[in-house]
């Protein structure tokens, strides 16, 4: 009868999102995984090397933020064992509640757009009567709220318009654009006429003074 086996390697050892760090060699024990945030478990799944022996403390695992060590141990059929350490580091929430871009459909922003800026002027005619702001976030994980992507309408006078991220921590920072619709200082006339009688000369918005005739 052949001694009981003391192989306590594993053959395989798999992660179901990462990747392990160094790759998998039976002989080396101590493996890294880097994940996401968003990534909140992980399947650990490991195949022993010889059929007689044991496998325990793989599966599904779940996540906390920072480092999770996880640890499994192979059992050779002679009862000796070998345990291999995987320790799975996910990253923290992003605090990144910054603006890529932001830019407005009339006029000129001032100062030019800085993700640093936060507050910003701009100035329109009185023939503008709405305008429509664009704002990107710079993580792809934010949000962005708030007086963007419609048509704003403005009253004659200053109006302030506000975009507010929100990181993936929850952290919020907000951008404000103030607007100003100038006065209409046209003081002119369109038309001119009077009932019975023509001018003697056509009318022009630029002239002031005519004389009139019997029709």
């Amino acid at each position: 009868k052949s001694a009981p086996s003391k192989d306590n390697t594993l053959k395989s050892l798999t992660v179901n999102t990462g990747t392990l760090s160094p790759a998998f060699s039976s002989s080396v024990l101590n493996y890294n995984v880097n994940v996401p945030y968003t990534t909140t478990s992980i399947t650990l799944t490991a195949v022993k090397n010889h059929a007689a022996a044991t496998v325990s403390g793989d599966g599904a695992k779940t996540l906390a933020v920072g480092k999770n060590t996880f640890t499994i141990t192979v059992t050779a059929q002679n009862g000796e064992k070998k345990t291999y350490t995987v320790t799975v580091t996910r990253a923290a929430a992003s605090n990144d509640n910054t603006l890529k871009s932001l830019t407005v459909s009339t006029g000129t922003l001032s100062p030019s757009f800085s993700s640093s800026q936060l507050s910003y002027t701009v100035s329109v005619p009185y023939s503008v009567t709405s305008i429509t702001i664009s704002a990107g976030a710079n993580h792809s994980a934010a949000t962005v709220s708030g007086d963007i992507g419609k048509a704003l309408s403005l009253s004659v006078g200053t109006k302030t318009f506000s975009i507010t991220v929100k990181a993936q921590d929850g952290s919020t920072k907000t951008y404000t654009v103030t607007v100003t619709r100038q006065k209409c200082t046209d003081n002119t006339l369109k038309s001119l006429s009077v009932s019975g009688y023509k001018f003697t000369e056509d009318f022009s918005p630029s002239k002031t003074d005519y004389i009139t005739v019997n029709i």
